[in-house]
């Protein structure tokens, strides 16, 4: 477990606790990119850009489409509600 690192702060650790299904969704998400050849890097890369992360208004845009899918617009209002 390495420590947070912020520039002008002592470095910082914060735990991050996972549910079960959680933990599952990202092990499938690892598998599918390790599939694809992808076993290091970012870890949403750019399917445009080699080697590149995918940028976060582009995450932001596809996490909203797939909360208003899912039919949760009315409860949860970005990524950060999650």
């Amino acid at each position: 477990h390495q420590p947070k690192i912020v520039r002008g702060r002592v470095f910082q650790q914060r735990p991050a606790i996972f549910a079960a299904l959680a933990a599952r969704c990202i092990r499938d998400w690892l598998l599918a990119l390790a599939a694809e050849g992808y076993t290091t890097g970012p870890l949403f890369p750019s399917p445009v850009l080699p080697n590149q992360p995918l940028e976060s208004n582009a995450l932001y845009r596809a996490t909203k489409r797939i909360i208003r899918a899912a039919g949760y617009a009315d409860a949860i209002q970005g990524p950060h509600d999650l």
